[in-house]
């Protein structure tokens, strides 16, 4: 939803000044969230218990590797890979403060953010079920 605001609101600062925002480019990211902080953030939102265990990031390479090599083997998607693990395990370098400022977005905590896809899911689940 904040995304989409950004969106709105770089259309409506178009519009209104097109000289003034040709050309530009924003990043809608919201702040940078620890890993842990958030799965303990989905976790709260979710009403399932997080994983108890921290992993080491050495032991989640090799099973993001071995999740590859799964999904070669039987051509599907690998649900954990190397790729995605280290985009998961350092700090973003994504800075939104141009969009706040110039734009006026203002990105909702996080545990608000996750409610409305985790009401979904619930949703969806209880529909199938």
């Amino acid at each position: 939803r904040d995304v989409a605001q950004a969106h709105v609101l770089a259309a409506e600062a178009l519009a209104a000044d097109p000289a003034a925002l040709r050309g530009a480019r924003f990043i809608a990211a919201g702040p940078y969230t620890p890993l842990r902080e958030l799965v303990n953030a989905l976790a709260e939102a979710s009403g399932v218990d997080a994983p108890r265990a921290d992993v080491s990031l050495p032991v989640l390479r090799l099973v993001a590797l071995g999740h590859e090599l799964t999904g070669r083997l039987t051509g599907t998607e690998p649900l954990l890979t190397r790729r995605g693990l280290g985009a998961l395990s350092k700090p973003s370098p994504l800075d939104s403060r141009r969009a706040e400022n110039v734009l006026g977005v203002r990105f909702r905590p996080l545990a608000e953010t996750l409610r409305a896809p985790v009401a979904y899911f619930h949703q969806r689940a209880a529909r199938a079920a």
